[in-house]
């Protein structure tokens, strides 16, 4: 841009910066609220169906519920692991 520029657009609890003066000039930043359910769960309250469960210090689950079109509960599960 031939100008400097700086500005921030808010929606939901996503916030997208764009800023000619900064290294990267475009940064996408979302803010999320989170409830914390037990030692191992933390539920997103902006999403209900996501759960992040911590296993231990190097693995955490997260677990994505939703209802199909026959409107039976499914769920998906994503491991990761501290390499």
């Amino acid at each position: 841009m031939p100008t400097q520029f700086s500005a921030s657009i808010t929606k939901s609890y996503n916030t997208v910066s764009f800023d000619t003066e900064a290294e990267c000039q475009f940064i996408k930043k979302s803010e999320l609220n989170y409830t914390v359910i037990n030692a191992q769960t933390i539920i997103i309250n902006e999403v209900s169906q996501l759960t992040i469960k911590m296993l231990n210090d190097n693995t955490l689950d997260l677990i994505y519920t939703y209802n199909d079109e026959d409107s039976n509960e499914q769920v998906i599960q994503f491991r990761f692991i501290k390499v």
